[in-house]
């Protein structure tokens, strides 16, 4: 939903006009969609600069996190 026709939203807007509940439910939803698409924006950008600047850090998930063996879950041992 990146990209939206705007022909086919004008044409929405202009078929609602002429239904007023329909035409504030349509604009109170294109705002919120414009509220969060500017929000994303906004964090891709300070994204975007830390990696720039170098200080963009990945947080890794260490070791090996697969299935206990039985005997470990047995005996309460955690690793």
């Amino acid at each position: 939903m990146a990209t939206a026709n705007i022909t086919e939203i004008l044409k929405t807007l202009e078929e609602a006009s002429a239904n007023k509940e329909l035409l504030n439910a349509l604009t109170t939803s294109l705002d919120k969609y414009l509220a969060t698409q500017k929000s994303e924006l906004e964090n891709l950008e300070q994204i975007l600069e830390r990696a720039k600047s170098g200080d963009l850090k990945v947080k890794k998930r260490g070791g090996y996190r697969g299935r206990r063996k039985k005997g470990q879950e047995e005996n309460g041992n955690n690793g």
